[in-house]
């Protein structure tokens, strides 16, 4: 299984790169407070990279967790102010 994700991350680089290699015409990159000129394929993939880790923040923050705080306060133990009401007198 190892094996399998290593040759796949190789397979993913080398795509990454001649995508690059393939689109070497010079674009300005205007980003309002900056401005600078790479080569087109390092653009899409950076551009690419940028959205796919904003979507995961997206998700992230919107979805998993207030799942996980919504397991979390399904999941606390009962405070002890429950715990002394609900608990029979040993005494008694």
């Amino acid at each position: 299984m190892r094996i399998l994700s290593i040759l796949f991350s190789l397979l993913v680089v080398l795509a990454g790169l001649l995508f690059g290699a393939l689109n070497p015409g010079i674009v300005r990159v205007d980003l309002y407070f900056t401005a600078f000129e790479l080569a087109l394929g390092p653009v899409l993939l950076l551009a690419a990279l940028a959205g796919a880790l904003l979507g995961g923040l997206a998700v992230a923050l919107g979805v998993a967790v207030p799942l996980r705080r919504r397991l979390a306060r399904r999941q606390a133990p009962p405070s002890p102010a429950v715990q002394a009401v609900s608990a029979p007198d040993p005494a008694a």
